[in-house]
């Protein structure tokens, strides 16, 4: 049975590349927010400390008079200070700043004047119990079912639940700052509800975030809320995590005698320079250990560990210097991990990794869904899957200049679909403007129409896409289906999934500011409603620059796949930080779909073997 901890289970939710390393090794970290440079500490740990030693005084069975008759903010903080907090925020003076230890010490007086609120507003009040129901309590291996039937436990400890005199019965979560991810806030408070209901049947729980910045500020969820968050963003991963144990399950079952498993590539023996990036990094006066070495299809990743007191920047900064010294032909890629420095060296040339090979691995045979994509093989050698059913991953933008193998991409994304379903249940709409990358096929069974060519009938084909999509959900309201790959579960194939897939979308882009305003408005419909009638689509583009790949159309394209481009500002715009610049090119990319990209390189198809897959669909 998989078990999975609530801290894992929110990252998972916001980072799927986070979640494949953490299936195939459980002890994956969870990435630790960090205070910004120049930034106060906020002690979030310190807080909970505190706060929890002062609840349970307070909460003791047969507590005391004096602690039942306290009311005011001024009270309670006398209390906490003299009890519990007086010796901890003297001690952070002397370790930290006078600035965090008073932004600790506003904190926990918000936090005592809401104390003070919950005491006034509960009318029948006999001890703190009356309004703090728990505090910091363990909820161990709460059973959650999922699609298949089967369950995930999950485990974690919930901050508070309280009587909140507006919103009934809450769960609550307290946060000393916003982080960089609000998301994550919400989601550990949608699946903590979750596993309140699960665990108290015949109870219903609110939602409420406290951020103490230090001032308190509140953000309250309904139960509503709160389900529509788990069912959309929590169910799926979990769905996910119970359908990677089943199929580990499988795999353990089926006797393969004492051979190794043999790698799809052939990798070509590369020299070991562990050694050379230390003494290479010691001799700019920046100490490092290299903690491992992991040999990919198109590179060879050297995982580093910084000296103290050495930042990243200065790691990052010396890349140049490091190409020189170890004369590498490229420039490595420094990239930030979870507890490391990744350090990429890339092959001259890649070792092929061949489609045919790759989609016949248990990873995705097994994958429940029919648009399950093999994006490619990680530095791990697994395969890096992404599934247009997912509202992570619904609709894709690709970039990749002259050269990176954007093409083949495409190609290998397009035989994937075919090859994992039938006309009956999958229909490609193909705009290719210079028919470089799906000129060979001809008149099929699985496409829409004619490959389209010129601007005015790509924007026709997006109009229809959007009338079909209209149609679609009229179809699934009248039937009682809230999304069509249900319904084709069920036999009916009328209806089948509809992938659009644009290569060299700037064509459209340039051809002119109504034209550009109306790829915009056509794509937005699409990727906002597409998903839940099957309506999908991948653009790609070879110039991924500020003038076509716009802010909006970035936010409505939630899978993002840069291979090599021109420059770090074309890496910049596409994935939101450098490095793509620094790709080998010939099908090695980074793939976004949570918040850490993840190199890969992608599946090749021979044009022969690609046109096969078509030729009897005639």
């Amino acid at each position: 049975m998989a078990r999975i901890n609530v801290s894992q289970l929110k990252q998972a939710c916001v980072d799927r590349g986070w979640l494949d390393r953490w299936l195939d090794d459980p002890a994956t970290p969870v990435p630790m927010p960090m205070t910004p440079a120049g930034g106060i500490p906020v002690n979030g740990r310190l807080f909970h400390q505190l706060v929890a030693g002062l609840v349970q005084k307070l909460c003791v069975p047969d507590a005391s008079a004096p602690l039942l008759a306290l009311r005011s903010r001024e009270q309670i903080w006398a209390l906490l200070w003299d009890e519990l907090a007086a010796a901890k925020v003297q001690a952070l003076v002397r370790s930290q700043s006078a600035e965090a230890a008073l932004h600790l010490a506003e904190a926990l007086k918000a936090w005592c004047q809401r104390l003070a609120e919950l005491r006034a507003n509960c009318p029948n009040f006999k001890s703190w119990r009356s309004a703090l129901l728990t505090h910091e309590f363990d909820l161990k291996r709460v059973a959650i079912q999922v699609s298949d039937g089967g369950v995930v436990e999950v485990s974690g400890r919930p901050d508070s639940v309280q009587v909140d005199p507006v919103h009934g019965i809450v769960v609550v979560d307290y946060k000393l700052s916003r982080g960089s991810n609000g998301t994550l806030d919400l989601l550990q408070l949608a699946i903590y509800a979750r596993m309140l209901r699960l665990a108290k049947p015949g109870l219903n729980f609110a939602g409420l975030l406290e951020y103490y910045e230090p001032g308190l500020h509140l953000v309250p969820k309904t139960e509503a809320q709160l389900n529509a968050i788990f069912e959309h963003e929590v169910q799926p991963v979990l769905d996910r995590i119970a359908g990677h144990e089943k199929l580990m399950s499988k795999l353990k079952s089926v006797q393969v005698g004492h051979e190794a498993v043999r790698l799809s590539w052939q990798p070509k023996a590369e020299p070991d320079l562990g050694r050379d990036i230390e003494k290479a990094y010691n001799s700019f006066k920046v100490p490092v250990q290299v903690m491992g070495r992991v040999e990919a299809p198109q590179l060879v990743r050297y995982l580093i560990r910084p000296g103290l007191g050495i930042s990243f920047a200065k790691l990052r900064s010396n890349a140049v210097n490091l190409k020189i010294q170890l004369g590498l032909h490229a420039e490595p890629l420094v990239m930030p991990g979870s507890g490391h420095v990744i350090f990429d060296v890339v092959k001259e040339k890649p070792d092929t990794v061949w489609w045919q090979d790759e989609v016949q691995r248990a990873e995705l045979t097994a994958h429940a869904s029919p648009l399950a994509l093999a994006l490619g093989v990680d530095i791990n050698n697994r395969l890096i899957l992404a599934d247009l059913c997912d509202s992570n991953t619904a609709h894709a933008l690709i970039g990749g200049s002259s050269g990176s193998g954007k093409s083949e991409l495409l190609k290998s994304l397009v035989a994937t679909l075919v090859k994992r379903n039938r006309p009956e249940t999958l229909q490609l709409t193909l705009i290719d403007p210079k028919l470089l990358t799906f000129g060979g096929i001809v008149e099929n069974a699985y496409l829409t129409g004619p490959i389209l060519r010129d601007i005015e009938e790509s924007l026709a084909c997006l109009h229809l896409a959007v009338e079909d999509m209209e149609r679609r959900y009229e179809i699934l309201l009248a039937e009682n289906h809230t999304r069509l790959g249900d319904r084709i579960a069920q036999g009916k194939t009328d209806l089948p999934f509809r992938v659009i897939i644009f290569d060299e979308f700037a064509d459209l882009i340039n051809s002119g500011r109504e034209e550009k305003k109306e790829f915009e408005r056509l794509t937005k419909r699409l990727s906002a409603k597409g998903r839940a009638a099957g309506v999908h689509l991948i653009i790609a583009t070879q110039r991924p620059d500020k003038d076509v790949v716009t802010g909006q159309l970035k936010a409505n394209l939630p899978m993002k796949i840069c291979l090599r481009v021109t420059n770090a500002v074309n890496s910049q715009i596409l994935l939101d930080e450098p490095g793509a610049e620094h790709l080998l090119g010939r099908g090695d990319f980074l793939s976004q779909t949570g918040s850490t990209p993840v190199r890969g390189q992608s599946l090749f198809i021979p044009q022969k073997e690609f046109l096969e897959l078509f030729a009897d669909k005639i």
